[in-house]
């Protein structure tokens, strides 16, 4: 794992992370406005820790760490 980019994140994680429901992920991931998944295995995908971090931020506008 690259340590630059944290851990991976698996929707559930996602979820409580953002305050988001999976549905609402998907469709802002779709549109451009989420970051994206990860393939992590041929049935499982995550997000990188530090780009749900970094979306975070800017929707907050301030730095988290």
């Amino acid at each position: 794992m690259n340590a630059d980019r944290g851990r991976f994140l698996r929707a559930n994680d996602v979820i409580r992370e953002t305050g988001l429901s999976r549905t609402t992920i998907y469709r802002r991931e779709r549109e451009g406005n989420f970051p994206k998944r990860v393939r992590l295995s041929t049935n499982a995908m995550g997000w990188w820790s530090v780009d749900i971090d970094r979306w975070k931020e800017e929707r907050l506008g301030v730095e988290l760490h």
